[in-house]
């Protein structure tokens, strides 16, 4: 940073030339600059966009080496630069750009490029090769800003390819000699094309001082390649804090959509489910590609742009099993054994290979066509007398509802609870890790061959039961204790239970509201992602807890989208004329004129006292420690003038922040007068 108004470095015509002979100084400028900065291995396993990279960094000083505070020299640069390059393990021949500090002053430019030449020629010998710049000359110098801002206008240039202008070079500052150097000014827009190693750019910014600071960025890696989206249908899910940022926040998307057609809809799925906070007013569009999106969020569509009908919070879900049915929908279970590898290794996990290949089997030749993927032609068969035995139907009738849960998992929704009833109970405690699920399968079809009690219990007891990874409700929906969950006899009355009742699951859990209840019924998720995706948007209407990189089955990126709409509402708090005159005399006491007798101290320190709404006052105590502030310095100041007849402005209190210090001021300064 420099302090232009100090050192006499501003240009008398208001343009920064930067390496030019007519370079003056530098134009005075405001800014702000933010990157956002992440390890590269994170950012790309995180599908982050990544504009650069930055390879290494250093900063130092001159130390004793610089020829004056204001005055930059030679050898710190040039050490700092190099230490960068090697920080970066890059040689300076790889580095084609170099964004200046580039003041326009006609001592700091001619020292910079031979600082940058002596880096270099550390490692190459090269001329001409390397182009310089400086964001000065098109912005000013921003001050604590302006390193940042030759940062970003680096990334930007290694993101787009093009190394944008130095304003106002025409003829180079004699005390330079290009020539001779790696380097030349860019004054026109230049294309910038990797050849067979990555671009690569060095920036650097320098302060009064001798602080000095070096970056090496690299261009972005290039993105690997992603496993096709199994279908074009996307969920796009939005939020806001109000219904009208919401209407706002469709708005811009659909605009956005409609300026980009070209942006993978995949891509846009993933940054709204993954890199947007989740806020209270919901929404979701259901689209088939780009262009589709576009229609269902401008409300063409409006069965497939769904809202929310309140504010919602974020809310656990429970998985709910069916009570025993007779008749199971065994068809669609065995479509999903063939086509999808979660619900097929789930139910292999359960010991019921066979009895679902046989089902399959049958399947295909009742003439159903089983296809790969999502698209499943089918009539709903009952194929529940085709597997034969009670005990193979209910080892199937386990696995399906066991396998349902985990391929709801594979889509990303994770239960906070599960309940069943009797034979079910069974399931939702295999699904809380209380039993693996070929244990619990076993027992299953043991409960249903009506064992002895205790034979039941003893099995059970071999298995031993484990507690349980979320809380379970079952029987008469009371929720199953810690005690209860591990004891065998427990278990085994439930099982007995059940094996000659069949009741229904209740429609309602205890404190329903704070919960979103998921049937898993018969035949599990549907069997079409549309109607899939359907159901994982209307879940997160409701407040459920999503997790949106499982949704994903290949690897999405972030891309740029619309942020989030501000309403950009004030929130002033307006204060009537009475109020304001009471709190003004609240904080500035009245001036109170001193006895003739008080002492100076004792008065300033009355006066702390009085000002500060503190009760005791140190006389050597900071007026700033004590909670002080410079509007507050001013305000005093001024009363102190009207009590004590000297000059004093708020500087003097800064200089004298104690009430002793400040006691001594005054009476030195009035005594002055007195003598005068």
């Amino acid at each position: 940073m420099d302090s232009s108004d100090d050192v006499g470095i501003l240009s008398p015509d208001g343009v920064c030339r930067a390496f030019d002979t007519d370079a003056r100084g530098i134009v005075g400028g405001d800014g702000a600059g933010v990157v956002v900065l992440k390890r590269l291995a994170e950012a790309v396993a995180d599908g982050d966009r990544v504009d650069a990279v930055i390879r290494g960094s250093a900063v130092n000083n001159d130390g004793g080496g610089g020829i004056g505070f204001t005055a930059p020299g030679v050898d710190g640069q040039a050490s700092v630069i190099a230490s960068a390059q090697r920080a970066a393990g890059v040689d300076a021949r790889s580095c084609t750009y170099v964004e200046t500090h580039g003041t326009g002053t006609p001592l700091g430019d001619p020292v910079e490029i031979a600082a940058l030449t002596k880096a270099f020629r550390r490692t190459t010998d090269e001329r001409g090769f390397c182009g310089v710049g400086s964001v000065k000359t098109n912005i000013g110098h921003t001050d604590a800003a302006a390193g940042i801002a030759g940062l970003i206008k680096t990334v930007l240039a290694l993101k787009h390819g093009v190394i944008p202008p130095s304003l106002h070079f025409a003829t180079p500052n004699p005390q330079i000699d290009f020539e001779a150097s790696p380097f030349r000014v860019i004054t026109q827009p230049q294309e910038w094309k990797a050849q067979e190693a990555p671009l690569r750019a060095g920036v650097s910014a320098f302060s009064v001082g001798g602080n000095n600071a070096h970056v090496v960025l690299e261009q972005a890696p290039r993105p690997g390649h992603l496993c096709p989206q199994p279908s074009s249908w996307q969920l796009l899910p939005l939020s806001a804090r109000t219904p009208a940022a919401l209407t706002a926040a469709t708005d811009r998307l659909a605009e956005h959509l409609r300026a980009n057609p070209g942006t993978p809809l995949a891509d846009v799925a993933w940054t709204l489910q993954t890199g947007r906070r989740e806020h209270g007013y919901r929404r979701f569009a259901l689209v088939d590609g780009a262009a589709d999106a576009v229609r269902v969020l401008a409300g063409e569509q409006s069965d497939r742009c769904v809202t929310a009908p309140q504010e919602t919070g974020s809310r656990p879900l429970i998985f709910r099993f069916p009570g025993v049915d007779s008749r199971m929908e065994h068809g669609r279970w065995a479509r999903l054994y063939e086509v999808e590898p979660v619900f097929r290794r789930s139910v292999d996990d359960c010991g019921a290979r066979a009895e679902f290949q046989a089902l399959a089997a049958s399947l295909r030749v009742g003439g159903d066509t089983i296809q790969p993927g999502y698209s499943v032609r089918s009539t709903s068969t009952d194929t529940t007398s085709s597997t034969g035995t009670d005990d193979s139907c209910t080892l199937i009738a386990f696995a399906g509802w066991y396998a349902s849960a985990r391929l709801w998992s594979r889509w990303g929704v994770e239960p906070a609870g599960a309940v069943g009833e009797g034979f079910t109970a069974l399931v939702a405690a295999a699904v809380a890790g209380v039993f693996e699920p070929t244990e619990a399968a076993r027992l299953a079809v043991m409960a249903f061959r009506e064992p002895e009690a205790v034979a039941l219990e003893q099995l059970i007891r071999r298995i031993g039961p484990r507690a349980p990874a979320m809380p379970l409700w079952t029987g008469d929906m009371k929720r199953v204790s810690s005690a209860q969950v591990t004891d065998p006899a427990y278990w085994a009355a439930c099982l007995r239970q059940q094996s000659r009742t069949a009741h229904e699951v209740p429609t309602a859990l205890p404190d329903d509201t704070r919960r979103v209840v998921l049937d898993v019924e018969a035949g599990g998720p549907p069997a079409d992602e549309q109607t899939a995706l359907r159901m994982l948007g209307d879940l997160w209407l409701t407040g459920a807890r999503i997790d949106w990189s499982a949704v994903h089955e290949g690897r999405s990126r972030r891309v740029a989208l619309p942020t989030y709409p501000f309403e950009r509402r004030r929130y002033i708090v307006e204060v009537d004329e009475p109020s304001l005159s009471h709190a003004a005399s609240a904080i500035i006491p009245a001036p109170t004129a001193p006895s003739p007798e008080a002492k100076t101290l004792d008065v300033i320190t009355a006066l702390f006292s009085e000002f500060l709404e503190l009760p005791d006052i140190e006389p050597d105590e900071s007026f700033f420690d004590l909670g002080g502030d410079s509007l507050m310095a001013a305000r005093f100041v001024a009363q102190v003038r009207e009590v004590f007849p000297v000059d004093l402005v708020p500087r003097n209190l800064f200089e004298a922040p104690t009430a002793v210090a400040l006691a001594t001021l005054i009476d030195d300064r009035m005594t002055a007068e007195d003598t005068r």
